[in-house]
């Protein structure tokens, strides 16, 4: 996050970094901000968002060259992206204005793509135990690289080859602009107190300034206010840059003698949060990756193996957040349930590995005040979803992941959704865990028009799938006898062979794709919440070994078509009429109405 426009004031007034060009050096990546950081580029510069940006452009257009290139001349790179936050200490935390607005947040899939991006071209990720900066300034001191990130609190870390903003850095030559701690103070616990001040909400602006004062400088102060009347036309920022040339004239004043923090922590009456100041201090004069001594809610050791594999990017982070602080951070109660059956099993492990049986838990949910006991809800599923013995064994893998994304569906009797799951199982792995997603959304959405955006979501699929990648060895794949009746059962490469290239462009041109974000906030929270979906989904074939092929979003989510779909049939209300004007968009090509038909009788049926 961040101290609030320390950025905007080091780039506008001191202007103290120096020339670097990346080639052949070590690099460490913050993959988080660079999420942020690409979102504001695309968006002009700007931090709010006004265009919708298809995962497979950002992909093909951004991430792809940019890592194909840093690869190519940089000596190594690693990516560092967030995971959870074991230290309590972001409810003290000011807002950053400068980047992270709620109208500028990243696709809630963009991460998803550049693991996507650097699986393929191999290249090293991390998924960090805690906030990335921390593991990044870790591995950089390690590996003696330069952090190429977009976030405030890199100013204030200690160092070896120092802190390169995105926005200083020619992607195209690789030269840009290096930051050094050293050029503020080269004491690090004055930095580290700087960060505190400034960054946090122990103290207000007010007491702090009562005891830094310092003889004034009317030259400096002259040429700053000069700077601030030229530059800054925001109240709250004007206010902000005035305490940091304060705080910083205060440091100067010091020189490089240590300053002594307790005259700052003293004036905090609790005493918790006098701790939580010297907790803080600590994250920046010592920071750790939070890999070592990891306890549960219960007091057990989290293994070794568990950490590993969420710091290697193979199972989500929030199978340790469970474990550690019985939380989840999410927006809708069905996003819950999906996850529900892992909660059960993690928090089974934990009481029965610390023999007891205290269940007096509840879920801290972000943005979503739980209207009931989880525990009561697990008990009311218990016969329908898989339990600890289940997961230990690790027998009928696929069963389990099917069990969580349709427990909570109503079906007439057994055998319908037996029935299902035999369906399923004779489905082609290109499609099944996908049609397994889609297929509990559209059994649990509230929407008025479900049918609309589901036509939608299956274009998607079959745009990308099918009409996006081209097979030159077109064929008459569809005239084989031993083609099976339903085509669901074949894979996609094979059927698409039957489209030629110029078919597929000739459809790709008739269907409706749009780049503007929908007026429509309805649409754009519905889209946001399946895509939730497909996150959670991979968080559950993770936790059960990965037994379905999982597809990448940029094979899966075109949201600009998505988005255009919707806003186009939104006021249509018979299937009929809308399937006949997709299979004329089709151009009536069996391999893409078969499959529509299939699909979408498989799901809505």
């Amino acid at each position: 996050m961040g101290v609030p426009f320390f950025t905007t004031y080091v780039d506008g007034y001191l202007n103290i970094y120096v020339p670097i060009e990346l080639t052949g050096k070590n690099i460490i990546i913050d993959g988080t901000s660079l999420c942020y950081e690409m979102c504001r580029q695309i968006n002009g510069g700007k931090n709010t968002a006004h265009r919708s940006i298809d995962y497979n452009e950002y992909k093909r257009e951004y991430f792809r060259p940019l890592f194909h290139l840093l690869k190519e001349k940089c000596k190594s790179i690693v990516v560092v992206f967030d995971g959870i936050v074991t230290k309590k200490r972001d409810y003290l935390r000011k807002i950053d204005y400068q980047i992270r607005t709620e109208n500028n947040k990243p696709p809630i899939l963009l991460i998803n793509v550049i693991k996507s991006v650097l699986n393929e071209l191999n290249i090293r990720y991390q998924v960090a135990i805690g906030e990335g900066d921390e593991t990044c300034v870790v591995l950089a001191n390690k590996e003696d690289a330069f952090i190429l990130a977009s976030d405030s609190d890199y100013y204030f870390h200690n160092l070896k080859k120092g802190y390169i903003p995105f926005k200083h850095l020619d992607t195209g030559s690789l030269k840009g602009k290096v930051y050094h701690a050293f050029k503020l103070s080269k004491n690090i616990h004055n930095l580290a107190l700087l960060a505190v001040l400034q960054g946090y909400n122990f103290l207000d602006h007010e007491t702090i300034q009562c005891h830094i004062k310092c003889p004034g400088n009317l030259e400096k102060e002259n040429k700053f206010n000069q700077w601030l009347e030229q530059n800054c036309f925001d109240e709250t920022a004007c206010s902000h840059l005035k305490f940091i040339f304060c705080v910083l004239q205060w440091l100067e004043f010091t020189g490089n003698i240590q300053i002594d923090t307790s005259r700052f922590y003293q004036l905090i009456s609790k005493k918790r949060i006098r701790a939580e100041f010297q907790a803080t201090m600590q994250i920046y004069l010592n920071p750790t990756t939070g890999h070592d001594g990891l306890l549960t809610k219960c007091d057990n050791r989290i293994s070794k193996k568990a950490v590993k594999l969420v710091s290697s990017g193979k199972l989500d982070p929030i199978v340790i957040d469970i474990l550690v602080n019985r939380r989840f951070f999410i927006s809708n109660q069905n996003h819950i349930e999906v996850l529900l059956p892992i909660f059960g099993i993690l928090v089974e492990w934990d009481l029965k590995k610390a023999n007891t049986v205290d269940r007096d838990y509840n879920v801290i949910s972000k943005n979503l005040t739980l209207k009931y006991n989880l525990f009561d809800k697990l008990k009311e599923y218990s016969s329908n979803i898989p339990k600890l013995k289940d997961a230990e064994r690790m027998k009928n893998l696929k069963s389990h992941v099917f069990r969580c994304l349709t427990y909570t569906i109503k079906f007439q009797d057994k055998s319908k959704k037996r029935k299902l799951y035999n369906q399923h199982h004779h489905i082609h792995k290109d499609y099944r865990l996908w049609l397994l997603m889609i297929y509990h959304w559209y059994k649990t959405t509230t929407i008025s028009y479900p049918f609309v955006y589901l036509c939608a979501f299956i274009i998607s699929f079959l745009k990308l799938n099918f009409l996006d990648t081209y097979d030159y060895n077109h064929n008459s794949i569809l005239d084989n006898d031993n083609l099976s009746s339903s085509f669901l059962r074949h894979s996609v490469q094979l059927l698409k062979t039957s489209l030629s290239h110029s078919e597929c462009r000739h459809i790709r041109q008739k269907i409706p794709s749009d780049n503007h974000v929908p007026k429509d906030s309805e649409i754009i929270i519905e889209v946001q919440n399946v895509e939730q979906l497909y996150q959670n989904t991979i968080i559950l074939n993770e936790f059960f070994k990965q037994p379905y092929t999982v597809l990448p979003p940029q094979a899966v989510f075109s949201i600009d078509l998505i988005y255009a779909f919707v806003e186009k049939f939104k006021n249509e209300n018979k299937i009929q009429t809308t399937k006949k004007k997709i299979f004329k968009m089709f151009s009536q090509k069996e391999v893409l109405c078969r499959l529509f038909d299939e699909i979408y009788s498989f799901i809505a049926n």
